[in-house]
């Protein structure tokens, strides 16, 4: 269970609790949700300091020097103070923009870390589970003269069967977990057996949730825990983009141009 405050004002698909629902399939793999959990804190604390940065910085400038719109003669409006308008109308600026940009950047560099590192993790559970099901579906008596010459004939056997019963005699044999005759199928090419593409597509699925169901849920679980680290990701450099574009003001802009003139820049 997180102690981390759920805010309102980040998407809770983000919390780490949001993640909390696969505990039971992860069982055997607790170091995977935990990598994921905290990926997601780090995110989510990211994200809650820059929003209550930006909301602090902008209640300040309103209290020192609040901005206004002033209607002239002409019918034009005259802005005055940190104001501008945007796509979504007009909004106030701290006048530290680039300050909280670059505060942020220096926080988002670790929690872009600790994600990729979730992310590299997760993949590699991912790569183990994939050959734990490859062994699932392998019947080492194949790897014989005997076995090998078994396998042709049941693929040829299958193969001179009608179209439409091709794949039903397949998912017979996997319903009775007939592993000498599934594993002969999908050890070849389709065509040996005289599978459609998409069949043997099909029957592989089958036989992995007969034979090996508990990596494949493990699998499917860890799977969503990436999607959600990597959208956790995604949020985070997207707000930073939004930060780093607030930050292109006219004061800014003037702090940069008097930095070059400190510098003897031309």
């Amino acid at each position: 269970m997180s102690d981390l405050p759920i805010r309102g004002d980040i998407s809770p698909s983000l919390h780490p609790e949001a993640l909390a629902g696969f505990a039971d399939a992860l069982e055997r793999k607790p170091g995977a949700l935990t990598s994921a959990q905290a990926a997601l804190g780090d995110a989510y604390r990211w994200l809650g300091a820059v929003n209550d940065a930006e909301r602090a910085l902008t209640a300040l400038a309103a209290s020192e020097a609040p901005a206004k719109r002033r209607q002239q003669p002409s019918g034009r409006s005259e802005y005055l103070g940190d104001l501008r308008l945007t796509r979504v109308g007009l909004r106030q600026f701290s006048g530290h923009e680039e300050e909280l940009a670059q505060a942020a950047g220096v926080h988002m560099e670790r929690v872009t870390k600790k994600i990729d590192a979730a992310r590299g993790e997760l993949e590699r559970t991912v790569a183990t589970l994939d050959k734990a099901i490859a062994f699932a579906l392998t019947d080492d008596e194949a790897q014989t003269v005997r076995g090998s010459g078994l396998a042709a004939e049941v693929r040829a056997h299958v193969k001179s069967m009608k179209q439409g019963d091709r794949f039903d005699f397949v998912q017979i044999a996997i319903k009775a977990h007939d592993l000498t005759t599934v594993a002969a199928v999908l050890d070849g090419q389709p065509f040996l057996s005289g599978l459609k593409h998409e069949e043997w597509n099909n029957a592989r699925i089958l036989a992995t949730q007969a034979f090996a169901p508990q990596s494949v849920k493990e699998r499917e679980a860890v799977t969503k825990l990436l999607q959600s680290v990597d959208l956790a990701g995604q949020e985070v450099i997207a707000r930073y983009t939004k930060v780093r574009s607030g930050a292109d003001t006219p004061r800014a802009r003037a702090n940069r141009e008097l930095a070059k003139l400190k510098k003897g820049a031309a």
